[in-house]
């Protein structure tokens, strides 16, 4: 499942992230570059503690993780983060399942050009629509529609977009 959210800030899009990732899986890993997310078992801005973390955690118990990468070059730390979460993903023995939430998705992608990473993941992730073993169910967070990448759009199975209102509080036409 890849489920975007749209909206401004402070209309409830971590919110309704937690909301979605809840109903898909208790397994659940944060990119959160803004720190927004508090309710999390462990949360990390080293990415060796985190995946060492990872690692240990055990297989009875479900899992929220949070990576707060270090202020600047947020591209840079995802892909370093994702490259190290992939080891993860798929249908082999030792692979799990998860969402991936990706706040602040923007920072990863434009209309002309999505992060190799983050393209990875929306496109070759094991897939619960197909009875994939070990689904991995995507949902990003970003301000406004314009940001994201088609790839995110063709590939999306739900969008909520929060109410885009002027500073008077009537809605834009």
């Amino acid at each position: 499942m890849n489920i975007l959210i749209i909206g401004r800030r402070g209309l409830g899009k971590s919110t309704l992230a937690v909301h979605e990732a809840n109903e898909l899986n208790p397994n659940q890993i944060y990119f959160d570059p803004g720190d927004q997310f508090q309710n999390v078992k462990y949360k990390a801005s080293n990415l060796d503690e985190l995946f060492k973390e990872f690692e240990a955690w055990p297989e009875d118990e479900s899992f929220t993780i949070s990576y707060v990468p270090p202020r600047g070059a947020v591209e840079a730390h995802w892909d370093s983060f994702a490259h190290r979460l992939w080891d993860f993903v798929g249908q082999h023995e030792g692979g799990a399942s998860f969402v991936l939430i990706v706040d602040e998705a923007h920072r990863l992608q434009s209309p002309q050009k999505i992060d190799d990473m983050l393209d990875e993941f929306i496109r070759r992730s094991p897939r619960r629509e197909r009875s994939d073993s070990n689904p991995i169910d995507i949902i990003q967070t970003t301000h406004y529609p314009q940001d994201l990448n088609r790839v995110s759009w063709g590939e999306s199975d739900k969008i909520f977009i929060r109410p885009l209102k002027t500073n008077s509080g009537k809605m834009w036409r």
